[in-house]
């Protein structure tokens, strides 16, 4: 699939992934023009405007595929890697399957930790990294879950303490 396929895959994968995170309360928005990253969101975004809650936000970087699949594995140049890994906000790949709706997540946390086993992003040396996107049932509840709790509470408390 080359061309204009390509593009209406992506956009039909980025309209799927904002109507799932929008249904469950997400502010959702486009990044324009496309710096690296697609969509920002906000987890209960118009809630916690009302409530003049700290703003809970993410960036998404969304792949996609025409075809049916049950697990997604990504070739994602380092240059891109770098970048997420940089972003003061958390940034996850989500990989969805526009054939049967089917969504992998995963941090770049996650994915420097995992797939890279540790290793610093600004000191690789090849130009792509090959990583595994987990399969998620509910894309919403773990991105939420995700930037909620981006740190264990041991770590999260010990920030605090200046």
């Amino acid at each position: 699939m080359s061309g204009w396929k390509n593009q209406q895959t992506g956009d039909d994968g980025q309209a799927l992934v904002t109507s799932a995170l929008t249904r469950a309360k997400f502010l959702v928005g486009s990044v324009t023009p496309d710096p690296g990253e697609d969509l920002w969101v906000e987890v209960d975004g118009r809630r916690n405007i009302a409530e003049g809650a700290f703003p809970l936000r993410a960036l998404l970087q969304v792949k996609a595929t025409a075809e049916a699949i049950g697990e997604c594995v990504l070739d994602l140049d380092v240059d891109d890697l770098r970048r997420w890994a940089a972003q003061p906000l958390p940034v996850f790949v989500v990989g969805v399957s526009t054939a049967n709706e089917a969504y992998f997540v995963k941090s770049i946390d996650d994915i420097v930790s995992d797939d890279l086993q540790g290793r610093n992003v600004f000191e690789l040396r090849t130009t792509t990294a090959r990583v595994r996107i987990n399969p998620t049932n509910d894309v919403a509840s773990t991105i939420r879950r995700t930037v909620r709790d981006p740190l264990p509470a041991a770590q999260a408390s010990s920030c605090w303490r200046l």
